[in-house]
């Protein structure tokens, strides 16, 4: 790249938007994307704090006498829950990592555990990302091994993952217009995280 080259903002770029946000309101928690199991790459800025969704069916179980989700106050598990098939989270938007989340099952609120996407390492993401040899990206292993550190500790983070959860485990890189490393399918995924690290 240039001047400021996503120094391993690609190097990070392993995004392996995984796991959704699944919290309480009327949004289904989703997971996918093109990354591998359960990997779910939207590709957007991580959207905010909670969520929760209605299950196919409605109101079941609890018969009116459990609590929604609230964010603010989160239910404890096996406390009484409602509508049945609601889930509850207080925000979900890092896919590389575990998120624990609560789903109404019965009438009451359950553990649900969601597993992080399939996000490559920085040591091995940079390897094809350097292989593309794009003029917008890291020169060497080494540079795009830092920037990709950088990426993962800094306020780009949760963008920077995205992309390592929608490229998954076995990604080829190659050019965009712009002369950055990017992965066919993922194109939303690498234009956030650039425009996070090079505003």
């Amino acid at each position: 790249m240039v001047a400021k080259r996503p120094h391993f903002m690609v190097g990070s770029i392993g995004l392996a938007l995984a796991v959704v946000a699944a919290a309480c309101g009327p949004t289904t928690i989703e997971q996918g994307g093109s990354g591998g199991a359960g990997a779910g790459g939207d590709g957007g800025s991580s959207s905010s704090s909670s969520s929760t969704s209605s299950s196919s069916g409605g109101g079941g179980g609890g018969g009116g006498t459990g609590s929604a989700c609230d964010p603010m106050n989160f239910p404890a598990p096996g406390s009484p829950c409602m509508p049945e098939g609601a889930f509850c989270s207080t925000g979900c938007e890092d896919p590389c990592s575990f998120c624990n989340i609560l789903n109404c099952t019965n009438g009451v609120w359950t553990n649900v555990e969601v597993f992080p996407a399939p996000c490559l390492s920085c040591m091995d993401v940079c390897v094809p990302v350097v292989a593309a040899q794009c003029s917008g990206g890291p020169p060497d292993q080494m540079a795009c091994v830092q920037g990709c550190d950088q990426n993962q500790m800094g306020p780009c983070k949760i963008v920077f993952n995205q992309m390592l959860a929608c490229i998954g485990p076995s990604p080829t890189f190659t050019c965009d217009a712009m002369n950055r490393p990017t992965v066919t399918g993922c194109e939303m995924q690498f234009d956030n995280l650039y425009a996070c690290i090079t505003p």
